[in-house]
């Protein structure tokens, strides 16, 4: 984080707030990052106001895509018959043909502990999804917005005043310029396709379809009308009947993007909506859930098995002790939804029921 953060800087001097995106892993996630984002900020001369965790299982989209494309690249690169056993190999091939677009390789050593490295513990860290940065607090949260969130202040981490964390060992690195390319346009030009009038005569006026390389000559007057014709009898013919034809020549994306918020919006207040009536005996007062009901707890409860399970448990495990063959959990667990004692009564409650983890 500290050599991005410093590359940043270097490239764009006037860099002054940054807000960071972490991938959802125990090791961005952790006490000592966390803190360290401070000691970052004083040595770089920036502002980090926030660090934001993707959601569980939900992964980094941005940098897994652009991922996909190096390996892609270094397995062309493979392919030629070059190797790629060392760090170096691997950075030749990433820099071969012309290299990745907006690719920055940095070739280093393993990061230099220091002896007075930043050693701190945060409870319940691995639930932290936000954290927003002040001067000598942060505040965190499980959810975004949820609630006021945990506000820690760093004089209470017990930090070491002359702590410092990991840097970099550089071997070889690029130079970077604060310089954007130019991107292709993917668009292919418009090909028109006129319309001319048949090679009968003036009366017939029915216009017809005409090749590309065919010259039009007459093109008629009319604002926004693509109608083409090779005699000026035929476009004479044209104007007095005003049997125009208009097209949109060119529509772009954010023309689409307003049209179709317009449609929507004309179709939400139009659309008639029907109140239920509450069915008698009902109360009318709704129930509010109070926020962060959603989240996690942090606490389980266990409680004992009963000695009911146990004697069932017992008895499993008393059959495969001497036979050798071992009663299975989750064979166990279904056996005891359906267990029934001599009287045909069952012999465990649905609270009762044991999972294959438990078992």
């Amino acid at each position: 984080m500290s050599d991005v953060v410093g590359k940043l800087k270097m490239i764009m001097p006037h860099l002054k707030t940054i807000f960071y995106r972490q991938d959802n892993t125990g090791c961005y996630r952790s006490g000592p990052t966390i803190v360290g984002v401070s000691l970052v900020s004083k040595l770089h001369g920036v502002t980090i106001k926030r660090m934001d965790f993707s959601d569980p299982q939900g992964g980094k989209g941005a940098c897994n895509r652009k991922a996909a494309n190096i390996k892609t690249h270094m397995k062309v690169h493979l392919i030629q018959g070059i190797d790629i056993e060392t760090a170096h190999q691997m950075v030749n091939a990433m820099r071969s043909s012309v290299g990745v677009h907006g690719l920055s390789i940095t070739l280093c050593e393993s990061p230099e502990t220091p002896d007075n490295l930043i050693q701190v513990k945060l409870e319940g860290v691995s639930s932290f999804s936000n954290v927003e940065y002040n001067k000598n607090y942060f505040r965190v949260w499980k959810a975004y917005d949820i609630g006021p969130g945990k506000k820690i202040t760093l004089g209470s981490l017990n930090i070491a005043k002359d702590a410092r964390i990991p840097s970099l060992i550089t071997n070889e690195d690029e130079v970077l310029t604060d310089k954007f390319s130019n991107k292709r346009s993917t668009n292919k030009g418009s090909t028109s396709n006129p319309t001319c009038a048949n090679t009968g005569t003036a009366t017939s006026v029915e216009a017809k379809e005409c090749s590309d390389n065919t010259v039009q000559l007459f093109a008629c007057p009319e604002e926004g009308c693509t109608k083409t014709y090779q005699r000026f009898s035929a476009l004479h013919h044209h104007l007095d009947s005003e049997k125009h034809e208009r097209a949109l020549e060119c529509e772009t994306l954010l023309d689409k993007a307003i049209h179709g918020y317009a449609i929507r919006l004309d179709e939400q207040f139009t659309r008639v909506q029907i109140q239920q009536s509450s069915a008698e005996g009902t109360s009318s007062k709704q129930t509010t859930l109070p926020m962060g009901w959603a989240l996690k707890s942090s606490t389980t409860t266990r409680g004992r098995f009963t000695d009911n399970q146990k004697q069932y448990l017992m008895s499993k495990f008393s059959i495969g002790e001497p036979t050798g063959n071992k009663a299975i959990a989750v064979s166990v667990a279904k056996s005891m939804i359906t267990a029934r004692d001599s009287n045909g009564q069952r012999l465990f409650s649905s609270d009762e029921f044991l999972t294959s983890q438990q078992i």
